[in-house]
Parts: structure tokens; sequence; C-alpha cells
């Protein structure tokens, strides 16, 4: 009887160790696959969200945007905005500047007159008219237009020479503006205000020039 109890309890222990390993395996099935359930949510969830470059501007619906939404900044009206004045639009040889409430127009007098002459050359007529339907879009604009020599010759002569174009540039503008609404005014400066040497002929081909300062006072 002893020996028979002893086999039973042998037995008995057999059957448990091989439950237990049963069940151990059937939980670690189970953990695998709750992990690997885990891991395709997560993995969904990744799909799901933003990626960079994802984004298609292409899927934005015309109209949605409103007119008058946008305001532009500190533009005042009436205030000389840059490009106006378009200095592709003149002679490659003239310079337009712009300064805060100023506008500067060189104008080389070889473009404007011939040799130690005051008539305006016919081929200038283009770039005048071009400034003068410029000038036309301005309210009470002051035109300032200053004749400049080199120093070679008399002063007295370079002088009067100043002058006298300054004076035929407006005369030709007058014709052009309207004179009601812009104010023309001349000076003649001959020789005293140099921009480059007058050692060189390159330097007193500079100086030679009409400046034209338009002061823009409002636009239309």
């Amino acid at each position: 009887m002893k020996s028979i109890h002893m086999v039973f309890l042998a037995i008995s222990a057999v059957f448990l160790i091989v439950g237990c390993t049963e069940k151990n395996q059937e939980t670690g099935i189970n953990e695998n696959s709750s992990k690997a359930s885990e891991a395709k949510v997560n993995e969904g969830e990744e799909d799901q969200q933003f990626k960079p470059g994802t984004f298609s501007p292409g899927n934005f619906k015309p109209g949605k945007f409103e007119v008058g939404t946008f305001k532009p900044g500190n533009f005042k009206p009436g205030t000389f905005k840059p490009g106006t004045f378009s200095p592709g639009k003149f002679d490659s040889n003239v310079t337009v500047s712009v300064e805060e409430n100023e506008i500067i127009i060189e104008v080389p007098s070889h473009l404007l007159f011939d040799f130690d002459k005051s008539e305006l050359k016919s081929d200038v007529i283009e770039t005048l008219d071009q400034l003068s339907q410029d000038l036309n879009e301005y309210e009470g604009a002051n035109v300032l237009i200053y004749g400049h020599t080199d120093s070679q010759g008399e002063e007295t002569y370079n002088q009067k020479l100043s002058e006298e174009r300054a004076r035929e540039v407006q005369s030709y503008l007058e014709k052009k503006v309207n004179v009601e609404n812009i104010n023309l005014e001349t000076k003649g400066y001959g020789q005293t205000k140099p921009i480059a040497t007058n050692e060189s002929e390159e330097g007193r081909e500079k100086n030679r020039r009409v400046e034209i300062v338009v002061e823009p006072l409002e636009k239309k």
C-alpha cells in the first residue's frame, strides 16, 4: 500500500508540472498576441499622424480667400512709391535715384544738346515725353531743373550756358504737363557743382548734365 501511494503521488506531480507548463505556454502565447495587437494599433496610429511633406497645397479649394483680407502696410496715400519712375523707360545713360521724398534724374548734356549748344536734340524728345507722362500723375509736384557744365571755358560763359539749357528743358516740359498742377523752376549752376574730376574727359562729361529734381506732394 505504501508503494502504491508513492506511485500515485509521483503521477500527480507529473500532471501538475505538465499542467503548469502548458498554462505558462498559453500565457506566453496570449502575451505575444496582445503585444502584436498593440503594435498593430500603434502602427495604425502612426499612419494616421501628420507627416511632414504629405500636406499638398492643392487641397485648398478656390473661393475661400476673401478679397480685402490682406491690408497693405505702411504706405500712405500721396507719398512717392519707388517704381513709379522706371529707369528702364529712359536712356541707359540717364540716372534715376529715389530719395525719401524726392526723385533725382540726371541727364548727361550730350543726350540733350550738341556741344556748346542750348537747343534740344530731336532724339531726346521721347525721354522728355516719358518724363512728362509720369509728372502728370502728381498734383502739386515741384519740378526743379538744374543746369551744370564742366570747368572748361570762361566761368561767366558756363554759367549762362547752364541757365539757358535748364530753361530749354523747362520750355519743353511746359508744353507737355499740366502747369496748373505742376510747378516748374530752373536754375543754372555753371561749373560750381561738379560730381567728378574736371581733369579727364570722362569726368568732364559727367559734370555736363541737367538735373531734374521732382518733389511729388500728392499722387492722383
